[in-house]
């Protein structure tokens, strides 16, 4: 990989369309439980305070 962005110590793939990207790791696996949409949700108004 020849970028990552860290945010809070959390390594992210990439970032576009106004969002990190993440292919991987537990962060991903959360978003495949029963309360993933608020998982990203709950990450992304983290990372903008």
């Amino acid at each position: 990989m020849k970028d990552s962005y860290y945010v809070d110590g959390v390594e992210f793939d990439g970032f576009y369309d106004g969002a990190l990207h993440d292919a991987k790791g537990f962060y991903y696996n959360l978003t495949k439980t029963p309360f993933g949409d608020n998982v990203i949700t709950e990450m992304v108004d983290s990372a903008n305070d």
